[in-house]
């Protein structure tokens, strides 16, 4: 993949691949579980797939585009992979900064978002006036590093967690483009058709409300957060532009 083409238009990137385990001790009920789990993804990635008019195809354009999930499946062996592979296999496909990492939060009011995880110093916090809590709760706060526990908790169901993709010098791993409006279904289908047509590797996921999607792009080296900002809005562009042609 050519350098200084990719970013990360999307500035937290969540893997919602990974989905809950069954709590149940019993071995065997939790072998059928997951087992009956795998076959209902594969139904949902074909259907995703027809969806978003995806040709399992071999010739033309498609054999000259390599998909992530390909690379990985040709990778795998015939068993499950084991936690430890599960968990280097999200770090070389989510890279982004090690030394923080976000999680993923639900009010009472049903709003939600993702905060940094830290370590809170709440005796500090309760000794400070009221209305300076908050002041004091950012300075003292410890953030977390991203370590293979709580990449585990993530993919276990236990707890959904966020990467920061943008590191220090402005590069970052992959990219990953939003469709949640009405028209997302369409939408997405003309930007992964325009990915194709330039021979752009990428990864397709339903968002985490069903009403959405999210087209990944993964790369072998760390990009230029700018260079890749353009080439997100060019390809956006060019699908606009083939959009409005065939209107």
């Amino acid at each position: 993949m050519s350098d200084g083409l990719f970013a990360a238009v999307f500035v937290l990137g969540c893997c919602q691949a990974a989905r809950k385990m069954t709590s149940q001790n019993n071995p065997e009920k939790r072998l059928r579980s997951t087992e009956e789990e795998c076959e209902q993804l594969r139904a949902e990635n074909t259907r995703l797939r027809a969806m978003l008019r995806i040709q399992n195809s071999t010739s033309g354009e498609s054999s000259q585009t390599t998909n992530p999930a390909e690379v990985v499946s040709e990778n795998r062996s015939d068993g499950p992979p084991a936690p430890e592979k599960k968990i280097a296999l999200f770090r070389s496909l989510f890279r982004g900064r090690e030394d923080v990492y976000a999680i993923r939060w639900e009010g009472k009011n049903g709003r939600s978002g993702y905060s940094p995880a830290g370590a809170m110093d709440w005796r500090a916090i309760h000794a400070a006036r009221p209305e300076d809590r908050k002041k004091v709760a950012r300075k003292t706060r410890m953030l977390q590093p991203l370590t293979d526990g709580a990449i585990r908790n993530h993919l276990t169901g236990k707890q959904t967690i966020g990467i920061y993709p943008l590191l220090p010098d402005e590069t970052c791993w992959f990219l990953a483009v939003d469709f949640d409006k009405k028209s997302w279904m369409a939408d997405a289908a003309a930007f992964a058709a325009t990915c194709r047509r330039f021979q752009v590797p990428i990864a397709i996921e339903r968002s985490r409300s069903g009403n959405g999607a999210h087209i990944w792009l993964f790369f072998d080296r760390p990009v230029f957060a700018a260079n890749a900002r353009q080439l997100g809005c060019a390809l956006l562009t060019r699908t606009m532009e083939i959009a409005m042609r065939s209107d």
